[in-house]
């Protein structure tokens, strides 16, 4: 008796020592899709150093001449076990990547994986890229067209590097005259195929005069109450707002705004997102609907819908049952298409090799001549039934009945999942002990750490083969759950998704110190498992720090979920060849089941400098909450404050910003190159006082439904030199 206690604990420590992810980490293969990732580890066999023999492309050939000469070079040196790519010289290491289309700032084995030439740690890419003149954005040849794309008849390609010898096609004989009015046209309005967000493209026939456009929205067919969501100075734009809704008609609304003209031309168009069924479908392939296929819907449908799915299982019921045990594709406009109704309650939808079926339900259960189904088969359980032969709660394995609402993690053995006769799809096996067969059925599509406490799915009979013993909750299988993008973490006993850890959840193990460097980029002395970056040790507790002063940042939850960087663009207001304001975009989310929106409050700070800046990075001296900057002459004022912000040289200045958000998370860096000179700035408006009014770009709005008339105050510049002009009346 004693001699078999010892021999189960021997087993039980040799089980719980391995590491379930010694094959997953960082990947500097260029040819890798997750090279230099620092969203999710790489699996070293699948998703860096794959079968040489099916998959030749990631290994040393002509084309591909820095790709490792085999797998053992690859594994050796293009792939990090457990370190996270923010570690990696290689990864950290960046420089300019030119192309024959320009140039972009990353890391050396992403620029490799793209057959250009990388320059390391080189930073100004537009002394050392050459860019074609016919795709660098510039009027070469003062034709009035730029580029192959701007109508140039002398450019047939972005390859051509000179723009010479053509006209401008696409650019109307009015445009040079103040007084003309330019069309807007061919405004197409396009749902992203599998996701959330629209692509909108539309042609101006005086685009090179174009200063930017105002693109707004409403709900509805017929809605007239538009609001703005962007401003951008190309003529296309994609819109991914967190409050867009799928089944919904959305009108939306085009303005441009000229340098030359005073014209502001507009264009309308609905759009709509498509089924809600098609999210997450990138492909034209048949799948089927059931009631567990809203589950992924689940934060969605809640947020947007509370009242309709407070009860979310009664919820789908009652919104979709049409639609349940029923094979569907999605077009590339992500609406439906019904190809086949499985009406029986006898059958079951399920889709093979691409193919639906109507599958006729079974019980599962060993016929009579099989008693105890102590002689059932694979090939008996498994033949044209929605069954599974799998382990069982004895030492014989047995056949279970399938259900649509199970997942990978009901499989009991790899021999199970990889068969997946139930059809669950995206179904890997990852061994804990090999040796024994333990290990674990996963989704490569969806989460999985719920799975380290739960036995399974209820109403599956082999819910009594979960062993007590090698499936409970611990780090190493919490571990082995993560897959791809879906990681988990391992904490008090409990297994959480990534998607909901917060820097407060750690263990002091998996802080550091955050910092940033001169371009804002957080970096951290310790690479922590779910990759947020921005936890630092304070007094022996996890708090976030994302703007890297030694400072916890939060005193409330809301704070510390929200650790997602604001993205700010400059854009150019130019008229009349004089930049005259520059417009401040700011798009930022709050948390991980969020979206990227625009913000207009004045919660958030922008920070900007003239070059030189010196190797300073956060914070600026200089700083505004405004969200528009005007330039008058040599100086760039605040439009709320009526402050001096900047002082500029005599020609082209580079401006450094990036903004700061409530939470205190700070965005990368970036640059726009501005033209100034003295003496060009006649009288201009500064600023206007309406009642109960928002400035909006250079609109100002009012919920006010009866808006006084009343006297505001207008402030000019002229020659950098204010003035007031009192009692003028707002039209």
């Amino acid at each position: 008796m004693k001699k078999e206690a010892i021999i189960l604990i021997f087993v039980f420590g040799t089980l719980f020592s391995i590491n379930a992810f010694a094959d997953d980490g960082c990947c500097i293969n260029p040819t890798s899709s997750l090279v230099c990732s620092t969203e999710a580890f790489s699996s070293r066999d699948t998703d860096c150093c794959p079968l040489q023999a099916s998959f030749p492309q990631y290994y040393k050939s002509t084309q591909n001449p820095n790709n490792p000469a085999d797998y053992a070079d690859c594994a050796k040196n293009f792939f990090f076990n457990n370190t996270d790519c923010g570690l990696v010289d290689a990864c950290k290491s960046t420089g300019c990547c030119c192309s024959q289309f320009g140039w972009d700032i990353t890391s050396e084995p992403k620029c490799k994986g793209t057959g250009q030439i990388f320059h390391k740690g080189v930073t100004d890419c537009n002394q050392i890229c050459a860019i074609p003149q016919c795709s660098d954005g510039k009027d070469n040849d003062n034709n009035n067209c730029i580029d192959y794309s701007g109508g140039d008849t002398g450019c047939f390609g972005p390859e051509d590097t000179l723009e010479s010898g053509g006209i401008c096609s696409g650019q109307a004989t009015g445009c040079n005259n103040p007084n003309y009015a330019p069309k807007l046209t061919n405004l197409e309005i396009t749902p992203v195929k599998g996701e959330r967000k629209f692509l909108l493209k539309w042609q101006d026939e005086c685009s090179e005069n174009s200063a930017f456009y105002e693109v707004s929205r409403c709900t509805g067919a017929g809605c007239t109450n538009f609001a703005l969501v962007a401003a951008t100075n190309t003529n296309s734009f994609e819109d991914a707002s967190g409050d867009l809704l799928f089944d919904t008609t959305y009108t939306y609304h085009v303005k441009a705004r000229y340098k030359l003209q005073t014209a502001t031309p507009s264009i309308t168009q609905k759009a709509n997102l498509g089924n809600i069924e098609c999210w997450s479908q990138f492909s034209s392939d048949n799948f089927c609907v059931h009631e567990s296929y809203y589950t992924r819907y689940q934060n969605y449908l809640v947020l947007n819908f509370p009242d309709s799915f407070k009860n979310f299982a009664e919820g789908v019921k009652s919104r979709f049952e049409t639609k349940f045990n029923k094979a569907y594709s999605c077009d590339s406009f992500n609406k439906l298409t019904e190809k086949l109704s499985c009406s029986s309650t006898n059958q079951v939808c399920i889709v093979t090799n691409h193919i639906p079926s109507c599958l006729p339900k079974s019980s599962c259960k060993p016929a009579g001549s099989n008693p105890f189904g102590m002689f059932y088969t694979l090939e008996t359980c498994e033949s044209n039934n929605y069954c599974f032969y799998d382990r069982s709660h004895s030492t014989i394995d047995s056949c279970f009945g399938c259900n649509p609402s199970m997942s990978c993690y009901d499989y009991r053995t790899e021999g199970a999942c990889t068969r997946d006769n139930c059809r669950v799809g995206s179904c890997r096996w990852k061994n804990l002990e090999s040796q024994i067969g333990i290990g674990m059925c996963v989704s490569t599509v969806q989460t999985n750490c719920q799975w380290c406490e739960i036995k399974g799915t209820k109403s599956l009979e082999n819910l009594r083969a979960f062993n007590e013993i090698f499936d409970f909750c611990t780090k190493e299988k919490s571990d082995a759950l993560s897959e791809g993008a879906f990681r988990c973490y391992f904490s008090k006993s409990r297994s959480k998704s990534c998607d909901s850890i917060v820097c407060t959840d750690y263990e002091t193990s998996q802080c550091g110190t955050a910092a940033h460097d001169i371009n804002n980029i957080i970096t951290n002395t310790i690479a922590d498992e779910c990759s947020l970056k921005v936890c630092q040790n304070f007094n022996g507790k996890c708090a976030k720090n994302s703007d890297g002063d030694n400072k916890q940042d939060c005193a409330t939850s809301i704070c510390e979920n929200d650790y997602f960087a604001p993205n700010t663009t400059l854009l150019q207001v130019i008229k009349k060849g004089v930049t005259e304001n520059l417009i401040v975009q700011i798009y930022d989310k709050s948390g991980i089941n969020s979206s990227s929106v625009l913000k207009t409050s004045k919660d958030y700070s922008t920070f900007l400098c003239v070059e030189p800046c010196g190797s300073q990075g956060h914070q600026y001296d200089t700083s505004t909450t405004s969200r528009m900057i005007i330039i008058s002459n040599l100086n760039a004022y605040d439009s709320d404050t009526k402050s001096k912000l900047l002082a500029f040289k005599e020609g082209e200045n580079t401006v450094r910003y990036y903004s700061q958000d409530p939470s205190k998370n700070i965005g990368e860096v970036k640059k726009i190159k501005i033209q100034v000179y003295s003496n060009t700035t006649g009288p201009r408006v500064f600023a206007a006082n309406v009642s109960d009014g928002t400035k909006i770009l250079d609109r100002i709005y009012t919920s006010n439904q009866e808006p006084e008339q009343s006297l505001a105050t207008k402030q000019f510049f002229k020659l950098q030199i204010p003035c007031q002009m009192g009692n003028t009346h707002l039209n």
